[in-house]
């Protein structure tokens, strides 16, 4: 039916898109097809955003156009290309530390903006926790990197960024000291700030 903002409406798509979600889980290709679809033919951002994100986990010609056809409509929306930055930190994709590194070199991303560094960083590292934690440690470095630079420039973000690794001991042996080493590399950094150096002293006394 038509676009309506009352509560059957709203509750009519959020239904809708949690199906899609099941159908995901059972049958990837196929939800992909559907979410394509879903995607061309909405005329509400809620059922847009709802079928980039069943698209942003695949590696497919769709995922692409849509992606690309979002980025091109909605790219002078400040807020809505922040949502375009974290559907693609948030990929269950094996890929997720480097598609974020891709990211950071984007002509729209800036270390200067908090919310577009809160919408890609942030997203990744406290909303994607199962290619965050990536065996292989490539999340804790992307993290670390990024704290290292934005250090000089905004040290409160910088600081507010290092939550998801501040826990490091609650992990396992191989994580916790991945972890431990980038907390001690940012720590051994040339002009810390004092934001950024009491979050990673405090994490590693």
């Amino acid at each position: 039916g038509a676009y309506s903002v009352s509560p059957e409406a709203v509750g009519r798509r959020r239904l809708k898109n949690t199906a899609l979600r099941y159908i995901q889980a059972a049958d990837e290709i196929f939800a992909d097809q559907i979410a394509l679809e879903q995607y061309k033919t909405a005329k509400n951002m809620t059922d847009k955003v709802a079928a980039l994100g069943i698209l942003t986990d695949s590696k497919t010609e769709a995922s692409a156009f849509a992606f690309e056809d979002f980025y091109k409509t909605w790219r002078h929306e400040p807020l809505v290309l922040d949502k375009w930055f974290s559907l693609q930190a948030i990929a269950d994709r094996q890929d997720a530390p480097e598609i974020v590194t891709r990211l950071l070199q984007h002509p729209d991303f800036t270390y200067k903006n908090p919310n577009r560094l809160r919408s890609l960083i942030g997203s990744f590292s406290a909303g994607n926790q199962k290619w965050f934690h990536r065996a292989d440690g490539a999340g804790y470095r992307l993290l670390a990197e990024t704290v290292v630079r934005l250090n000089s420039i905004n040290p409160s973000t910088a600081a507010r960024l290092l939550t998801p690794i501040r826990q490091w001991r609650k992990y396992d042996p191989a994580r916790k000291h991945l972890m431990e080493n980038e907390l001690k590399r940012i720590l051994s950094e040339k002009d810390i700030s004092n934001d950024v150096y009491e979050i990673v002293s405090k994490s590693l006394s």
